[in-house]
């Protein structure tokens, strides 16, 4: 997934979490917002397993035939070796030239020259193996070599294979995105219903739908602080507890905080004569989240400092 796609995801997991911790009797309001949720939840299900099948696609392949290779050159090398040190000892200089490469220079070959290399040597051992027994290569060693060819060779197409496969999971990436987008604008519809009658649930809703922007610097998360009024709130504590850090909100309202990891936090916005606002936040890896807070006047708080 690029970015603005993990943005859209990490805002899904937090607006699935919210759904998930609300009050069942308030949820049971809205007419059809279970069966809209119940399918947001599946096809965010559906994008977590393409996402995975897209990482594995796009690494998997290539790591398990560099596992492959090694396993093949590593018994190429070993019985390489005694070939050299027999070509030595007969003077067949062709035959030491021949087999006399590093291991560090067969495995920055192309694929297929690599096996190329380890099919000759096995090739070679094989013709020589009467002589060869004095310098410790026996018939197994030959038969395990070719064995690692053998499956080297049927794993060769695999990773252009996979390279299709990506792009189908790319696709179905992109289709289970635009599905947990039409069910949560249809919550949207419902919830809106509550926006008069269970406005602290509205508001908690409409925050976990907020979406991270590309992040600059080293921002992970920053916003503005303001009153009923639209006033700017200078002083107040946002604290992030799970990780131990708070800023307070500078003249204008602003805050921001740097090099947070990436993860869901619960983030508490609090001032002095104003009610606590606490609301999941979701941070993104080298992206910034934009939270801007309403303060409403309530009882009063003492904060410390």
């Amino acid at each position: 997934m690029n970015r603005k796609q993990e943005s859209k995801r990490s805002m899904f997991i937090v607006v699935e979490e919210f759904v998930q911790n609300s009050d069942a009797s308030v949820l049971a309001l809205m007419p059809n917002f279970n069966s809209e949720y119940q399918d947001f939840v599946t096809a965010l299900n559906d994008l977590r397993a393409a996402s995975e099948d897209q990482l594995y696609n796009r690494t998997g392949a290539r790591v398990e035939k560099e596992l492959l290779q090694t396993a093949m050159v590593d018994l190429s090398m070993n019985i390489a070796s005694r070939i050299r040190a027999y070509a030595y000892d007969s003077g067949n200089w062709f035959l030491f030239r021949k087999v006399n490469k590093s291991r560090s220079s067969i495995a920055k070959m192309k694929d297929s020259l690599s096996m190329d290399y380890c099919q000759m040597v096995h090739d070679e051992g094989t013709a020589l193996l009467a002589s060869l027994g004095a310098y410790g290569v026996v018939a197994q060693d030959l038969t395990d070599l070719q064995a690692a060819i053998t499956v080297y060779m049927e794993w060769l197409p695999k990773p252009r294979t996979a390279i299709v496969d990506r792009r189908v999971q790319t696709e179905l990436v992109s289709q289970y995105l635009g599905v947990c987008s039409a069910k949560v604008a249809a919550m949207d519809v419902h919830v809106k219903m509550l926006e008069w009658s269970h406005p602290e649930f509205y508001e908690r809703y409409t925050f976990s739908r907020k979406l991270v922007t590309p992040g600059y610097r080293k921002l992970s998360l920053r916003g503005t602080i303001t009153n009923e009024m639209g006033e700017a709130l200078a002083g107040a504590v946002v604290r992030i507890g799970s990780l131990g850090v708070s800023k307070r909100s500078t003249g204008n309202g602003n805050y921001e905080f740097k090099s947070l990891p990436a993860g869901v936090y619960n983030v508490s916005f609090e001032l002095q004569g104003y009610e606590t606002h606490t609301q999941p936040v979701a941070i993104v890896a080298n992206e910034r989240t934009d939270v801007n807070v309403q303060l409403h006047e309530g009882v009063s708080m003492r904060i410390a400092s």
